[in-house]
């Protein structure tokens, strides 16, 4: 029974990174697009997607480093990861709905172009921030609630997730 259930928890353990490259994946189909159907240069363009990387350089060492020195009655790393994933999830949306909302305060003209495009990058790096600190803490999860003899298998698992959340999220891209 118990080898039975550590089978089934490894796979449970490691979908976060599914949900994350999803985002991530959907991320890198549409919004290179979106940004210039609202008028942003290419140029600068190009320089947003650097935040993706760079939030990765400063967001897993920071998250993880606060994760260790929690005390959450709810684990070191699963509150993070909730802050994590409700932030990206809030993100999403400001992503979709930018627009929208920059036009519920002004008239459509430059001025909202403008802070429709700020909100937008906004978004999308406050979408990198927060897709690195759920990478982060699910990672070291991993190692956590893990015994060594098994974290192999477990990180097997984290990539198997991490190549059908890219799928996933390409997908979506296909379709729509």
């Amino acid at each position: 029974m118990r080898a039975h259930r550590q089978r089934l928890s490894l796979p449970l353990l490691t979908v976060p990174i599914l949900g994350v490259e999803s985002v991530w994946s959907t991320e890198m189909a549409f919004a290179s697009p979106y940004l210039v159907s609202l008028g942003l240069p290419k140029s600068i363009m190009a320089s947003t997607f650097l935040v993706g990387p760079l939030s990765g350089f400063l967001v897993q060492p920071l998250v993880g480093g606060w994760a260790d020195a929690s005390q959450s009655r709810f684990g070191r790393r699963r509150p993070f990861m909730l802050a994590g994933t409700l932030i990206c999830g809030s993100s999403m949306l400001l992503l979709g709905y930018g627009r929208a909302l920059v036009t519920l305060f002004t008239t459509p003209g430059s001025l909202n172009d403008i802070l429709t495009i700020i909100i937008v990058v906004g978004a999308l790096y406050i979408i990198d921030f927060s897709v690195n600190a759920v990478m982060a803490v699910d990672r070291a999860l991993i190692v956590d609630v893990l015994p060594p003899s098994v974290q192999d298998q477990a990180n097997a698992w984290g990539s198997r997730m991490l190549s059908l959340g890219n799928l996933a999220g390409f997908y979506t891209h296909v379709n729509f």
